[in-house]
């Protein structure tokens, strides 16, 4: 019920919307899923105008941003300081977010996430250390094991 609710709530405050940002020739100002939301816009206005959009349309439903919860990223060429505002609050701005499990960072690159996972892979290898020595699990097993424990990771 609440992602429907979410759904209605970015609908209405995305209505007539556009944006500037392209991928894959698509036109996009939103990332979704669940109840992560991305706004991206190309300016400090355009960003703080779609804030106050998704403000207004959550207080219609009795919703609220939460501010602890909410930052803002500047990143590719042109970084810059980023002042966005809900209800006269500041919003952080950081240099790097944990988004749908992946590392995303300021300058673009992949580099910091992908060494992330390798050590949470190594971490969840190294828990693992019984099974791996255990003369009676057969070898079919353990690498069901790790298909499951290691590699999702």
């Amino acid at each position: 019920l609440f992602n429907l609710v979410l759904e209605a709530i970015m609908s209405l405050a995305l209505k007539g919307d556009i944006g500037e940002n392209s991928l894959c020739g698509k036109i996009l100002n939103n990332l979704r899923f669940a109840d992560d939301i991305d706004l991206i816009a190309t300016s400090n206005t355009d960003l703080q105008r779609l804030t106050d959009k998704v403000y207004v349309e959550s207080r219609k439903f009795g919703l609220q941003i939460n501010i602890k919860k909410t930052k803002v990223m500047s990143f590719g060429k042109h970084q810059e300081d980023i002042h966005i505002t809900v209800e006269g609050d500041a919003v952080e701005q950081v240099e790097k977010f944990v988004y749908l499990g992946g590392l995303v960072s300021k300058n673009g690159t992949c580099e910091e996430d992908i060494k992330r996972r390798i050590g949470f892979a190594s971490a969840a290898f190294g828990r693992l250390s019984r099974i791996w020595k255990a003369k009676d699990i057969l070898v079919k097993t353990k690498v069901r094991v790790y298909e499951v424990m290691v590699i999702p990771i």
